[in-house]
């Protein structure tokens, strides 16, 4: 190797690592959001004089018998960034509606989940403390956790803060940001939690990285219109896609409203729905796996939507905004090949005029 292609090298890698760090700032935002927040209570509580649990709502997790089985077959026994796609998405289907997924996207939440490592406790077991705690999450999977604080009534005692049931999470690094008041997280029954920290997410986010790309690229190869197109021309589109599961019966695209970005359907099926001069909702059009809804032709000169996308069944998407496509459009061969394709899927959503 030559000095030129080892600096090369060593730059990529630095990129890369840079890359994964900024995901794992974003995705850690994401936790904060939906974590139980202990900080800002925790000071309240400082100046209170008792110890008053706080009420909270709660996301439960119901996981039968059967389930925590298969999750720990699936979890423990498989080291980060080591599990294949089949397997985390399972991980995913079995802790569904836990608060760790709300805010993340789904390549977001695969990559979580292909971090997570599985952790049994005792009744009274010390989880984490002001001294040692991470930078990483715990999701409560069954049992509960109890939040210790310093009794500020009773020298020397601790007192319950309060209690995370099934499907809550908290971030460790609020521990050590309210290291005064000597808190520690423990578990209150017999406890199994799922943890993710930064050096785990950063190896996983590097490996599923690139699986993730070649499944968003296989997507748009599905595309009829993108078919013939040179792999590599559409390795930054899959790059940059962002993909999303929908539930039936929710509106995608709404007619009227400007043009934010184009969808494309990579499973399920989507109506597209007419309004009429008359005020008649009309269905014109079932789409279907390789439809791109939207107009391309309008995401990029700013104009508005013709008809309304509303999904018929549940429905997985690659969602591309305008400045995707305008950065495609700055390379001068993927500007000369993308208009023919674009055209030719705008009918989409571009029915035809009314005669008059």
């Amino acid at each position: 190797m030559t000095v030129a292609q080892d600096i090369g090298t060593r730059a990529l890698a630095y990129m890369s690592s840079g890359q994964h760090e900024f995901e794992w700032k974003l995705t850690k935002h994401k936790l904060n959001s939906v974590s139980v927040k202990i900080e800002p209570v925790l000071r309240e509580f400082a100046s209170s004089e008792e110890i008053r649990p706080k009420a909270r709502p709660t996301q439960p997790l119901h996981m039968t018998a059967d389930e925590l089985k298969r999750l720990r077959k699936l979890v423990a026994h498989q080291a980060p960034s080591t599990r294949t796609y089949d397997e985390v998405q399972s991980i995913l289907y079995l802790i569904r509606g836990a608060d760790l997924l709300v805010r993340l996207n789904d390549d977001e939440a695969m990559a979580v989940a292909a971090a997570l490592r599985l952790h049994d406790y005792r009744t009274g077991a010390v989880i984490a403390t002001e001294r040692n705690a991470g930078d990483a999450f715990v999701l409560v999977v069954s049992g509960g956790l109890r939040v210790l604080v310093k009794d500020i009534t009773v020298p020397g005692e601790r007192g319950t803060f309060c209690d995370l049931s099934p499907g809550e999470c908290v971030a460790e690094e609020h521990l050590r940001d309210n290291a005064g008041l000597y808190p520690s997280l423990v578990a209150a029954d017999h406890s199994t939690i799922l943890r993710v920290c930064k050096a785990d997410f950063l190896s996983s986010h590097a490996s599923w990285d690139l699986e993730l790309q070649n499944r968003r690229l296989a997507m748009l190869r599905a595309v009829p219109c993108l078919v013939g197109f040179d792999p590599r021309l559409l390795r930054p589109l899959a790059e940059r896609a962002i993909q999303e599961r929908v539930l039936a019966e929710c509106v995608l695209l709404k007619q009227g409203e400007p043009v934010q970005r184009v969808l494309i359907i990579a499973s399920g099926e989507c109506r597209v729905l007419k309004r009429t001069k008359q005020g008649l909702m009309l269905q014109t059009e079932t789409l279907g796996p390789g439809a791109i809804c939207g107009d391309v032709g309008a995401l990029l000169e700013g104009g508005k939507h013709a008809a309304s996308i509303v999904s018929s069944s549940n429905v997985t998407l690659l969602a591309l905004q305008r400045s995707d496509l305008q950065y495609e459009r700055a390379d001068p061969e993927v500007v000369e090949v993308m208009p023919r394709p674009a055209r030719a899927c705008r009918r989409a959503t571009e029915l035809p005029a009314a005669r008059t």
